[in-house]
């Protein structure tokens, strides 16, 4: 691949459906700017690591809504092929910059102990329930990507970061789109939309960024004992880095949307829904 000289080129790393990995200029990484950066380090493998693994929920979701063509046919090709594209291109960077992480070991090791923790049947009552959980996630992980976007000066990992998190506010809007059609025809309440977002705003700060964390400390410090605690407190550490580059504003519209609520309504609650939104991502 001939090396691209400026970042307009490097602009040709993305696709209509997520990040091709060949497409990205890895020689142009500028090694300096993030190779001793340990928080960085954790982000992005620990990003890998459950981007890699999402074909386990997409799965589940395709088989719960098989009976609708449309959407079970969008979440098999395209939203499960954008977040392995975002997997394999996270998980490049982290060998490109780090060579000396066993990516591949760690991961078996990750997804062994994720596959047994994971139940097919965590989904919500419903299809517009389960939609609009799903909203939830695009906003977290589209606040997420901005945010180590912003904070870092690596180009391209910060043009990595921007375009997945472009990916996320448009995987949003497919599932906002699918949830107003089947609100409309389960006639889902305010008060149960509000619950099921609740409910999957408190488990994106759960278990699998835990496991994932487990992983990665415990390959890059053998010889320490495992412990919870100090897992919780690298996440921790790594997450508040990120809040302040965290985009509270479309947070909140992304998580206000759905509810359907007054302009006046909105504008009083924007700000705080923005910090609480911060508070579950970072």
């Amino acid at each position: 691949m001939r090396a691209p000289s400026s970042m307009t080129h490097q602009e040709s790393a993305t696709h209509e459906y997520g990040v091709l990995e060949e497409a990205v200029p890895w020689h142009a990484i500028e090694h300096q700017a993030v190779v001793n950066e340990e928080d960085l380090f954790y982000l992005i493998t620990i990003a890998s690591f459950i981007k890699s693994a999402s074909g386990l929920y997409i799965h589940s979701m395709v088989k719960y809504l098989s009976a609708d063509g449309e959407i079970a046919n969008w979440l098999e090709h395209h939203w499960l092929e954008e977040e392995l594209q975002h997997g394999r291109a996270l998980a490049r960077y982290v060998l490109t910059v780090w060579p000396q992480f066993d990516w591949d070991s760690v991961y078996e090791y990750f997804f062994k102990e994720f596959a047994t923790t994971f139940r097919d049947g965590a989904l919500a009552p419903s299809r517009s329930l389960e939609m609009v959980a799903c909203c939830v996630l695009e906003m977290a992980n589209a606040g997420y990507y901005a945010a180590l976007s912003g904070m870092t000066q690596e180009p391209i990992l910060s043009l990595l970061a921007r375009r997945i998190s472009e990916d996320e506010v448009r995987q949003y809007q497919n599932f906002y789109r699918y949830f107003s059609l089947y609100r409309q025809v389960e006639n889902t309440s305010r008060v149960q939309v509000l619950r099921t977002m609740w409910q999957r705003l408190k488990l994106l700060d759960g278990g699998d960024s835990v496991i994932a964390m487990k992983h990665v400390y415990g390959a890059c410090h053998p010889d320490e004992p495992s412990k919870l605690r100090t897992y919780r407190q690298m996440q921790k550490r790594c997450r508040h880095r990120m809040a302040r580059y965290f985009p509270r504003k479309m947070g909140a519209e992304m998580v206000l949307k759905p509810l359907d609520l007054g302009l006046r309504f909105q504008h009083m609650t924007v700000s705080i829904l923005g910090r609480m939104a911060q508070r579950f991502v970072t």
